[in-house]
């Protein structure tokens, strides 16, 4: 068996140590004599005068020059130059091999066509390599949440065999330093990490951030410098009982807005991740040979979609803007006007996988009838829109719950009422006065209380959310707070919630 090495001129220096050592690795025995190791410089010398082709190394996996670096180091398609791999290949490679692509469509991919879940999980695993193509700022991932014994870890294990061998499948068990490593090794490709519950608390959040924005941390080495940062882009699965926002609040934080969006939670369905058993008497039984098969068939059909891709490079062949119209495409099925900028990016996420899925079903890779992939993400995106619950913003979202839950909870105790200045209240927020036409108060918050009820949200983005949704009666000149004259306190400046404002609020929400 040949081997190929990559050797640095500085190896041919000396006494080559350095060379045999990394020959050795390989399987070559040298003598020990000092006089055969320099006949071999010698040789390497000579050899290298002869030589007339260049070769491009790299050190990073994914795209290079329209040549695709796998994990392995294996290089698909072809470029203007020949290109050799010195990068780590990484733990738990995926992209061995086994059985057939065939076998991997008749046996795993066929079963996805009426059970959009694992649809969806199929073509999460095709969108990384699409990345750079219309999205490159898209990398991030999603979660599949819900209990144990739902499927879940199936669909992951049928993902994972698109790349390479499924089992056994990498765990969030680990360091957000030993993931920087596997997130290189997968540059421009998928990862699946099964068990978000087993992540620690006060990692997760900073984990999360570091998979979806591609870049390990700045470390300094032993000569005062930095050591050369990692940088991927890729498209992660993760399953867990626990979302996020769980995960963090087991160490006492709220998940911040981009965390969120860096990992949209996808609610797993109260009967599992399977809708439809086709000829298999249980979905249990449909699980079982799922697995069964994806462990004996993996690898192939994504080195199949990454070699069509590279031929539609070396042929001009005009794919992005295609990728990008079909892109549109979706988003159009999906997004409605108002909705904010945050649930767009998710959606751009969600519409990469679609289009990808899509793409590897007309490259004839995914046995399944036009349209399944759009809409078997579609209804992914659907599943997590709803679990959400709204459509702006959710920094904004949580500081109007806060401000609602504020009135509820200090609502008689730190309001005084309206002509009763008197009585003694304890840490003011504001008066409260009795509604017109309706059971309930009219709050007149003070700036001070206006900023507590917040939550820490930027109580003017808050007031202006409040105003736009009829939440908030504005002052004059569509100002947020207005001057009222209010007995025993004189002219102030408040911030007023009426009782039949927050009742058509919560009967929309209810709605």
């Amino acid at each position: 068996m040949s081997h190929e090495e990559a050797i640095p001129n500085e190896w041919l220096n000396g006494e080559g140590t350095d060379l045999a050592r990394r020959l050795g690795q390989g399987g070559l025995v040298l003598s020990p004599e000092p006089g055969k190791r320099k006949a071999l410089l010698r040789y390497l010398f000579q050899a290298l005068r002869k030589v007339n082709t260049r070769v491009r190394l790299v050190d990073t996996h994914g795209w290079h020059q329209g040549a695709f670096v796998m994990p392995s180091g294996l290089v698909l398609g072809g470029s203007s130059e020949r290109i050799h791999a010195v990068c780590d290949g990484g733990p738990a490679l995926q992209n061995e091999c086994s059985g057939s692509l065939e076998g991997w469509q008749e046996g795993v991919a066929r079963y996805a066509v009426g059970n959009p879940h694992l649809a969806f999980g199929i073509c999460t695993a095709f969108a990384g390599p699409l990345l750079d193509l219309i999205r490159p700022d898209g990398g991030g991932g999603f979660n599949l949440q819900g209990f144990s014994s739902k499927g879940k870890s199936t669909v992951l294990e049928v993902a994972a065999s698109v790349w390479g061998r499924p089992d056994p499948l990498p765990t969030w068990r680990a360091t957000g330093n030993g993931l920087e490593g596997i997130a290189a090794s997968r540059n421009d490709g998928f990862l699946v990490l099964d068990e978000l519950g087993q992540v620690d608390p006060k990692e997760a959040g900073q984990v999360a951030y570091m998979l979806a924005n591609g870049s390990s941390k700045a470390r300094g080495n032993r000569d005062g410098g930095t050591r050369p940062m990692k940088k991927w882009r890729l498209i992660f699965l993760s399953s867990g009982e626990q979302g996020l926002e769980d995960k963090l609040a087991e160490d006492g934080k709220r998940a911040k807005a981009g965390q969120e969006v860096r990992v949209p939670d996808i609610p797993c369905p109260e009967h599992g991740m399977f809708e439809c058993a086709h000829a298999f008497p249980t979905m249990g039984a449909l699980a079982e040979h799922l697995k069964r098969e994806a462990r004996s068939h993996y690898g192939h059909a994504a080195q199949a979609f990454l070699l069509e891709l590279c031929q539609a490079f070396s042929e001009d062949f005009p794919v992005r803007d295609q990728l990008r119209q079909r892109e549109a495409h979706w988003l159009e099925g999906v997004l409605q006007p108002g909705f904010d900028a945050q649930v767009r990016r998710v959606a751009g996420r969600f519409a990469l996988v679609a289009v990808a899925g899509d793409l590897a079903t007309r490259m004839g890779i995914l046995p399944w009838p036009e349209g399944e992939a759009f809409s078997a993400v579609r209804i992914s995106f659907q599943a997590w829109f709803e679990k959400r619950g709204f459509s702006g913003a959710s920094e904004i979202h949580r500081g109007i719950e806060s401000l609602l839950a504020f009135l509820d909870r200090h609502g008689l105790s730190r309001f005084d009422l309206w002509g009763e200045a008197d009585s003694k209240v304890i840490n003011r927020a504001g008066t409260r006065k009795r509604a017109e036409g309706i059971e309930g108060f009219d709050y007149y918050l003070t700036p001070e209380g206006w900023k507590e009820a917040c939550g820490g949200t930027d109580p003017k983005a808050v007031a202006k959310a409040c105003a736009a949704k009829g939440l908030l009666d504005p002052g004059h000149a569509g100002r947020s707070a207005q001057s009222v004259s209010i007995p025993g306190h004189g002219k102030a400046r408040c911030y007023v919630i009426r009782a039949i404002a927050r009742a058509q609020h919560e009967s929309i929400d209810a709605a």
